[in-house]
């Protein structure tokens, strides 16, 4: 998983935060209308649409990995290694798993 897919996660994550904001502001009625019509919706849905192919690959190869009940270690392991220290960057967190 690249930073910039961590970059446009966190973007995508942001950009939910502030459409809540929007919905608990203003009703729900029409919301979708204007939400797509915020810059910062509209990126965060674009950037999801170009990162879809690299997600779908990324998730079908961890998923070939073997990970019976309680024996998911190698699939762990795998995770961690194709996985940023970035990944919750959105949330604040950069720490890695161990």
């Amino acid at each position: 998983m690249s930073s910039r897919w961590s970059v446009r996660l966190g973007v995508v994550l942001v950009s939910l935060a502030a459409a809540s904001s929007i919905v608990a502001q203003e009703g729900a009625s029409d919301v979708g209308t204007r939400l797509l019509a915020d810059p910062a919706v509209r990126a965060a849905l674009d950037a999801a649409k170009a990162g879809e192919p690299q997600l779908l690959h990324d998730q079908a190869r961890i998923c070939a990995i073997p990970a019976p009940p309680f024996g998911e270690g190698e699939r762990a392991k795998e995770l961690r290694r194709s996985s940023p220290s970035s990944v919750c960057a959105a949330c604040g967190s950069t720490r890695r798993a161990t």
